[in-house]
């Protein structure tokens, strides 16, 4: 250690007792090194290039590579600790940059020798690399900052939130008293009360769902039941269920989508999103108008649903509060329909357990779109345990016939059941016949008794009956091919069922 680069004028240890000394103040190991400081010069020990880079000629002092940011900082502390004669040791944490200019954060611990009036004469210290504990000490510590920001966060959320709860119970505990001691109301005014009853306690559950649903959401006790969805089928549900908010105010719901297209997704959770985005749409679009539903592939993977309305639109200071729970606000629609604001909360929490995103344009009196996207589906075949001649006649036909569908081929049935969550096919094609079990028991295992009606199956039977034809009908739309003619039946078996 440090045999090299001395001038014998400047030393006060020989090279013996040098490294003798700097083995006893610290035992040395690689992500640390030595120096000592008299009033001439500074020695470095040969560890120096394993944590800095550098050799031990190339430096006179650490302070040469101190990280700018923590230079003043230093120069402060170790400035009082110089001048305060009763200290003789600190402990000094700081970053440098390395030979390779990589930033290190470093642990110096440095020992001061004094004369009889408090002057240091001389300085020994070791710098250790703490780079991987700093950095999970910052994790710590971002993780502690987040936490308190999320606490802070649910405290006004649970402040808002609580109004949100009284007032329905305001109005339901107020008319029921009402109708309770009046008895002499007429019957449209006793009516009137009720419904107003009636819209309340709607109000009030919705709400108590959504926010046991988005509980369960965070805590992970409720999980994403992804399945292949039909988006024609979730959109018209959606604007089903809202068709009478929809006549009330005379407003035109307009669907432009491709009703090929599928996803992969929680059907229940996803009709939440589009049903919350479309009320909205409705709640501030002015009577005689119209909201436009649309959705399209945005791009290999995703399909983008678009909901558009010309209605009231969306103001500056309130488009930064958008989806902050701590800011959660409601607005009155164009005839004073009242909402909660939790519903885009909740909807962007759905999008992105999806692995989606959820965001808006708007413009103050001329309205908003909001726009989220959602893993796509693609048409895949699946074709189980067929003979390999038959089965490769199979992918070769399909592969020509219907090149935009994926063909995928399992071997045998534990195959199958192992990938079909991955899959999930809108067409299969197994044999009746399969070892171990029939097709039956196989689509009764691949489905775990879900019944789908979109599902097509084709199964190839030595003969066909009307009883093996009535046991596959009940998973989904199914032909029966025989085995013999299988070549020629498949053409047409696929023309029946693909469309």
């Amino acid at each position: 250690m440090g045999k090299t680069q001395r001038n014998s004028a400047d030393q006060i240890y020989t090279v013996n007792s040098f490294d003798k000394l700097a083995d006893s103040f610290l035992g040395l190991f690689k992500d640390e090194f030595f120096w000592f400081s008299d009033s001439s010069k500074t020695y470095f020990s040969d560890n120096l290039s394993e944590v800095t880079g550098y050799d031990v000629d190339e430096l006179k002092s650490t302070r040469e590579i101190i990280f700018s940011d923590d230079i003043e900082d230093y120069k402060k502390a170790l400035f009082k600790f110089e001048n305060d004669e009763s200290k003789n040791e600190i402990d000094l944490e700081y970053r440098i940059i390395r030979k390779d200019e990589k930033v290190i954060w470093v642990n110096e611990s440095l020992k001061v020798f004094r004369d009889e009036k408090g002057k240091i004469t001389r300085s020994i210290g070791r710098i250790k690399d703490i780079s991987e504990g700093k950095s999970k000490e910052n994790q710590i510590n971002n993780d502690n900052k987040k936490l308190k920001m999320q606490n802070y966060s649910k405290d006004r959320f649970l402040n808002l939130l609580s109004h949100d709860l009284k007032s329905p119970f305001t109005s339901i505990l107020g008319f029921t008293e009402i109708l309770m001691k009046e008895a002499s109301l007429e019957e449209s005014e006793r009516n009137e009360y009720l419904s107003y009853i009636y819209e309340s306690s709607a109000k009030l559950l919705q709400l108590i769902n959504y926010l046991l649903d988005w509980s369960r959401l965070q805590t992970g006790k409720l999980q994403v039941d992804s399945e292949r969805i039909n988006i024609q089928g979730l959109v018209y549900n959606s604007v089903s269920s809202l068709s009478g908010m929809a006549v009330s105010k005379n407003i035109d719901i307009k669907v432009d989508l491709d009703d090929s297209l599928h996803i992969l997704g929680d059907e229940r959770l996803l009709s939440i999103v589009v049903i919350n985005l479309l009320s909205n749409a409705i709640k501030f679009s002015n009577s005689d108008s119209s909201v436009v539903v649309k959705a399209a592939p945005f791009n290999n993977d995703f399909i983008e649903f678009i909901v558009k309305d010309e209605g009231l639109g969306i103001s500056d200071k309130d488009k930064v509060k958008m989806f902050k729970i701590d800011s959660m606000f409601s607005t009155e629609g164009t005839k004073g329909e009242r909402g909660t604001g939790f519903g885009l909360i909740f909807s962007k929490e759905i999008v992105e357990k999806h692995g989606g995103e959820l965001w808006f344009y708007t413009q103050e009196g001329k309205g908003s779109e909001f726009h989220f996207t959602v893993p796509s589906l693609p048409d895949t075949i699946l074709i189980v345990g067929t003979e390999s001649g038959l089965r490769d006649t199979f992918v070769k036909l399909l592969k020509e016939e219907y090149p935009d569908r994926k063909v995928v081929v399992a071997g045998n049935a534990y195959e199958a059941i192992n990938n079909i969550g991955n899959i999930l096919p809108s067409v299969i094609i197994i044999p009746h016949v399969i070892p171990l079990m029939n097709g039956v028991q196989l689509m009764e295992t691949l489905l775990k008794d879900k019944v789908n009606s979109e599902l097509k199956i084709i199964v190839v039977v030595e003969d066909i009956t009307l009883a093996l034809e009535s046991a596959y009908k009940k998973f989904g739309d199914a032909v029966l091919i025989q085995k013999s003619k299988a070549i020629e039946q498949l053409p047409e078996a696929l023309h029946k069922i693909i469309v």
